[in-house]
């Protein structure tokens, strides 16, 4: 009897802690799977992203170029306004001075496309726009059939807030970094009269980028210089420049 109840108590004890190995490893088993299967879920979205920012990125940069006139060199971009093509760019980037002198300016696109664009005003319009008083720095140079650009390069201008640019205020934007070939996220912080506010990174050279509304990709502004010691950036609307250039030369 002494040894039969022996030997069912250990038998009793190897099928518990049998049990208790097997319970053990279903546990882990589990956990492992849901953690391949949540990493899995995390690339998936991870690939998503990237494919978008890929697509997006693509769109985006070969509407905006580099601009080098002399020793001088910003950021231009095209747009087309009411079915006009443009390069637009801050005045300080090409200003008057230079539109007077017709200088050829080289613009690059990707690092690798190069155009050159003479700045010859009986050939095309071009109109240098520089008011203090308004905020308004920017250059507006038609882009002509010559100039042999992809129709389907021209960035678009967001109208739909064009009587209300509060509405813009904390809208998420991008801005194209154009040395980096990749897109710096940040939101309107601030907007009054012509100018907007900024928090988006920016470098030296970036002055004349566009500044994109980040949900549907239009232009609302250029970006025209930055503040390291308050870490902000200024840029101007649009909309303003779109009505300097409809009160002063009559072209759209």
């Amino acid at each position: 009897m002494g040894a039969s109840c022996y030997d069912k108590n250990k038998k009793r004890k190897e099928r518990e802690e049998k049990n208790e190995i097997e319970k053990k490893e279903n546990i882990e088993k589990v956990t492992d799977t849901d953690i391949i299967t949540n990493s899995k879920r995390k690339n998936e979205s991870k690939t998503k992203i990237a494919a978008i920012d890929v697509s997006i990125l693509n769109e985006i940069s070969k509407s905006i170029c580099k601009i080098n006139v002399g020793d001088a060199e910003g950021t231009g971009f095209l747009i087309e306004i009411l079915k006009k093509k443009y390069l637009m760019t801050c005045e300080h980037v090409i200003t008057k001075d230079l539109i007077d002198k017709n200088e050829n300016i080289e613009i690059t696109f990707n690092k690798t496309i190069k155009k050159n664009i003479r700045l010859d005003v009986t050939k095309r319009f071009i109109r240098a726009l520089r008011n203090k008083g308004k905020d308004i720095d920017a250059t507006i140079i038609e882009i002509l059939e010559e100039d042999n650009i992809d129709k389907n390069s021209f960035l678009e201008p967001d109208l739909k807030n064009i009587n209300n640019s509060n509405k813009l205020l904390h809208k998420k934007i991008w801005i194209y970094e154009i040395k980096t070939q990749k897109l710096s996220q940040g939101e309107i912080i601030k907007i009054e009269n012509n100018e907007f506010v900024h928090n988006a990174s920016t470098e030296s050279g970036f002055s004349g980028s566009p500044v994109l509304l980040e949900n549907n990709k239009k232009v609302i502004g250029i970006h025209k210089q930055g503040n390291q010691d308050k870490v902000e950036n200024y840029g101007i609307l649009i909309y303003s420049l779109i009505q300097e250039l409809k009160s002063k030369m009559n072209i759209i």
